[in-house]
């Protein structure tokens, strides 16, 4: 099988070589000294290129290999002892020049709609015919990377990708279709000749972050198909590696690719959800390297809450990382009841982008001047800052998980206080507690000027909760988090969750366990409270289970409540 094949190749290849001959014959065909250089356009193009018919005939004999390759192993690797490198080598070369001379010129883009269609097409069957024979074989990969078949395939492909951007979307839609199938069938090749051999992984894919950045150009297509392909590639060459991944955020490239995967995110998995699973285990791969923090760091270098509305708070690649850090914290825990590690940099700047946030939203209202007659607004203001729940939502529920992590320790802490969480949730949750005041149940209706959707009221509810929660894990076994809290008064207004809300039934739940962490061997807070009148507070069964009551005077005490016995 082996002799035919190369025969067959040998049979293809004679008009291209013949072709290279005639025009440069003092070319190398080692395939490292690109000597050939293109005949001036000023000659007709049939003196310079292939006739369609000899582009078909090739095509199909290409096509018969490659087939063959994609079915049989054993022919790939006999194969790759045999064939000469050196003339693929070339032949790429020159399909490269004949792409340079053919588009980007002439009606519609293209000198000859003919042969830009046939060439799209011979180019293609090239594609697939390295692809196949570097699928699964590093020998082949080795040689394929050493014979640089990578350099022309590039060139080909940013072409193309550039044409197809300035040109018309409506000239020439065959030649278009092909172009794009012949970008596809590109990428794969590259990806293929890269996959699951380290050797040429720590060889070409540092390339593409300093000499190309082919990958960005391609993903900017906006074609699903591409994208998946590109992202494939990116997943075969980071999973499991430090060093590769981090020139996704350590290199300008990288971080413009990193950014635009999770900008577009949204827009491509729209089309295909698969993507986003490829999108998923590329960042998750990150993460598990210890990578979120210097992630976060590479998107937080754009605006967050600086000349930006609450409406669009978080962009787009925030929420979608955001997202992921979500998903991957509930596998976990769903896995093995464990949290997710992130690392303190990660965590602590999560807690700066949630400190961002909440300032943005203060900056909002005040802008708006609202704040005296915010019952009566409440509902217009939640409504014009619908972005800013969802996002609240989201950064909580991480927080929440996070902060009942291992990693939680008091250097952690310390850098959130520093980052000012604290402070923003204690601010954030006094200023819910103004637009969404709490609810007896003589007075649950809300009239008909100020009604707020259900669900988003359902949403601003479960912030507040969220926020005690929050509170509550940071201020367990933490005397620095226990005393911030009250330095910044937040015992007053926690304690004031501690009563029944008709509107949210579980979060005096969620107030009183916070109490109860905030108490805890730090006599200061016991103090405040012990010296508060908790007015209109009704005895509640769990205040007995964190060894607190209320006496007669309605004063909230700590310990068990002193019982009198009757004298006989």
């Amino acid at each position: 099988m082996e002799i035919p094949v190369v025969q067959t190749l040998q049979r293809a290849w004679a008009p291209l070589l013949a072709h290279k001959l005639k025009n440069n014959p003092q070319t190398s065909l080692d395939g490292r000294q690109f000597g050939f250089a293109p005949i001036p356009l000023s000659q007709p193009i049939a003196k310079q290129i292939l006739s369609p018919e000899e582009m078909e005939s090739i095509s199909g004999k290409i096509d018969s290999v490659a087939k063959l390759l994609c079915k049989m192993e054993p022919l790939r690797v006999s194969l790759g002892n045999s064939v000469s490198w050196g003339e693929l080598a070339y032949v790429l070369i020159q399909l490269r020049n004949d792409t340079f001379i053919i588009f980007g010129s002439g009606h519609g883009g293209v000198a000859c709609t003919e042969r830009a269609f046939k060439l799209a097409v011979l180019t293609t069957s090239h594609f697939q015919l390295v692809r196949n024979l570097c699928a699964a074989i590093p020998s082949n990969q080795e040689k394929a990377c050493s014979f640089r078949l990578y350099e022309s395939a590039e060139e080909i492909l940013s072409y193309l990708s550039s044409w197809l951007i300035t040109s018309s979307s409506d000239s020439c839609p065959t030649v278009r279709e092909k172009s794009m199938m012949c970008i596809n069938m590109g990428t794969q090749m590259l990806a293929n000749i890269m996959t699951a051999n380290p050797v040429v992984q720590n060889q070409l894919w540092p390339h593409y972050f300093k000499e190309a950045d082919l990958l960005k150009q391609l993903l900017q297509l906006g074609e699903v198909k591409t994208a998946k392909y590109v992202l494939l590639l990116i997943f075969n060459c980071t999973h499991k590696s430090v060093d590769r991944s981090m020139l996704l955020v350590n290199s300008s490239i990288g971080k413009d690719i990193l950014k635009t995967i999770l900008r577009e995110a949204k827009q491509i998995t729209a089309e295909d959800d698969s993507l986003f699973d490829i999108i998923y285990v590329i960042i998750s791969n990150m993460v598990e390297l210890g990578l979120a923090g210097s992630i976060l760091k590479t998107l937080c270098h754009q605006h967050i809450a600086r000349s930006i509305t609450a409406k669009t708070v978080l962009s787009d690649e925030h929420l979608t990382f955001f997202q992921i850090i979500d998903g991957m914290i509930d596998s976990q825990y769903k896995k093995d009841g464990k949290i997710a590690k992130l690392g303190i940099d990660a965590i602590v700047c999560i807690g700066m982008v949630m400190t961002r946030m909440v300032g943005t939203f203060e900056l909002e209202i005040s802008k708006q001047e609202r704040m005296p007659e915010m019952i009566e607004t409440k509902g217009n203001i939640c409504a014009d800052n619908t972005a800013l729940v969802d996002s609240a939502i989201l950064m909580l529920q991480i927080l929440g998980r996070l902060t009942m992590g291992s990693e939680m320790t008091t250097v952690c802490k310390t850098g959130l206080i520093r980052a000012g969480l604290v402070k923003a949730l204690i601010s954030l949750l006094r200023i819910l507690d103004v637009l969404l005041p709490r609810e007896t149940l003589s007075d649950s209706k809300i009239s008909v000027e100020t009604e707020l959707d259900e669900n988003l009221r359902a949403a601003s509810m479960n912030v507040k909760t969220d926020i005690l929660r929050v509170i509550s894990n940071l201020s367990h076994q933490s005397v620095e988090i226990q005393n911030e809290v009250r330095v910044l008064g937040g015992i007053p207004l926690i304690l004031n969750h501690c009563r029944h809300d008709a509107a949210n039934p579980f979060i005096r739940e969620y107030a009183i366990f916070a109490i109860r962490n905030l108490c805890e061997n730090n006599l200061e807070n016991q103090r405040l409270i012990a010296s508060m009148e908790a007015k209109g507070v009704e005895q509640d069964p769990e205040l007995e289970n964190v060894n607190a009551y209320l006496d007669e005077n309605g004063k909230l005490r700590l310990g068990e409540r002193k019982t009198q016995t009757s004298s006989s």
